[in-house]
């Protein structure tokens, strides 16, 4: 289940509670299992691929009821299974019906003109101007077999299309039990994002020493918001926002400057999404900088994927990034250009994404990319005076800061 934004700080606190459970109902899974005449290495092998029992509501006020739970898609319809459908599916003597497939698919689309046709034909136009429907774009479309892959979303070669967060990937092709880690902290909610926090006030280092100079001996950081000079009341602010609440826009800042998280890329901008599925990232091999190159012309395999997420909705007034005012002194402008939003999936619902998209789009072989927005316009430069202080602190401090994505255009 897709998770809003302002959510994705708790997660991070509670994600080893979770998987530290997923041991506990995996094991509860393999013995339900071997009770319904499961051989046990058939049934170690359905949890390791990632196969729970969950207690599920029943309805407020009823006691939860047992299901099996496919952790890639967490408690979306389709990853959830009665455990005698599942026993016998694993036995071999009935394979669960797949729902009927409402996701149209377009191919062979040439350009934004055919992109924005198919945006505005009735089956797709009330959601987006509502602001119900979101896009990503990939330079192509990824599928994976698991050992045992989910009977009602697999295709006819037991491949399941994934479509994850870049924290998540790493776990893909790893069993359940592995799943033991999410982010660490923040590194804005330490003190090596000091330099970014105070960027800006003068000898902000040794504004106490004045202080005791100018006011005598303060004993809390709060006697800072009383003082008159502009410098302690500008650090205060900044302290208290950075340090005494919750700052939810740390992780989409992350995201988009190079660090991986549970939040899934989105934008709201089918433009943008277009320039993701025909452009690829790539390393610059004379220097430690990256960039975003032209698919050739005869070679694109892009992707754009319609979603309409549910349960909850991810629309675009509630999570369209406008601004963000944790770095108000620093303008953080990426994010803002690329018109995107970041819901997050926990560790139970890796590869939830891919159950609720409303169109998948592929990209011709030969699509022209005339119309799209530039890759220095999406990744701002000089014009990103958040980003040149990241680079300054990666380029002084060295590995803390090391996932800061250097670009060049």
């Amino acid at each position: 289940m897709a998770l809003e934004l302002h959510n994705l700080v708790p997660i991070k606190s509670t994600i080893n509670e979770e998987t530290s459970m997923f041991e506990e109902q995996a094991a509860e899974f393999v013995r339900d299992m071997e009770a319904r005449g499961v051989p046990h290495t058939i049934a170690s092998k359905a949890a390791e691929a990632g196969y729970v029992v969950w207690p599920i509501e029943n309805g407020w006020g009823n006691t939860p009821r047992s299901m099996v739970m496919d952790c890639h898609y967490g408690l979306k319809m389709s990853g959830l299974f009665e455990l005698d459908e599942f026993a016998a599916f694993l036995n071999g003597a009935q394979t669960p019906a797949q729902p009927p497939i409402d996701t149209p698919t377009y191919k062979n689309v040439r350009d934004l003109k055919d992109l924005r046709e198919i945006a505005e034909s009735p089956r797709h136009r009330e959601a987006i101007e509502q602001g119900f429907t979101s896009f990503r774009g990939q330079p192509r479309d990824y599928w994976m077999s698991r050992s045992v892959p989910n009977p009602r979303i697999c295709d006819a070669q037991r491949m399941e299309r994934i479509i994850t967060p870049s924290y998540w990937r790493q776990f893909l092709d790893q069993p359940l039990s592995a799943r033991n880690l999410g982010p660490s902290q923040s590194i804005f909610e330490t003190f090596q994002a000091d330099e970014l926090v105070y960027h800006g006030i003068a000898d902000w280092r040794t504004l106490h020493k004045r202080n005791h100079e100018r006011y005598g001996p303060h004993f809390s950081i709060s006697d800072l918001e009383d003082f008159h000079d502009p410098e302690s009341q500008e650090y205060f602010k900044r302290w208290k926002r950075h340090r005494f609440h919750d700052c939810y826009e740390y992780p989409l800042i992350e995201q988009h400057y190079g660090k991986k998280t549970i939040g899934l890329d989105i934008t709201f901008d089918l433009a943008t999404a277009a320039f993701f599925a025909s452009h690829r990232w790539s390393e610059l091999s004379n220097s430690l900088k990256a960039t975003y190159r032209h698919i050739n012309e005869g070679e694109h395999e892009g992707v754009i994927y319609f979603f309409r997420f549910r349960d909850p909705a991810v629309r675009q007034t509630d999570y369209l990034v406008n601004k963000l005012g944790v770095f108000e002194h620093l303008p953080v402008e990426r994010p803002i250009r690329q018109r995107c939003g970041l819901p997050a999936f926990r560790a139970n619902e890796i590869a939830a994404a891919a159950r609720d998209l409303d169109a998948v789009i592929l990209l011709d072989a030969n699509f022209d990319t005339d119309g799209l927005p530039e890759p220095n316009h999406l990744f701002p430069l000089s014009e990103d005076p958040f980003y040149l202080a990241l680079l300054e602190q990666k380029k002084r401090f060295g590995t803390p800061w090391n996932w800061v994505v250097d670009y060049e255009f």
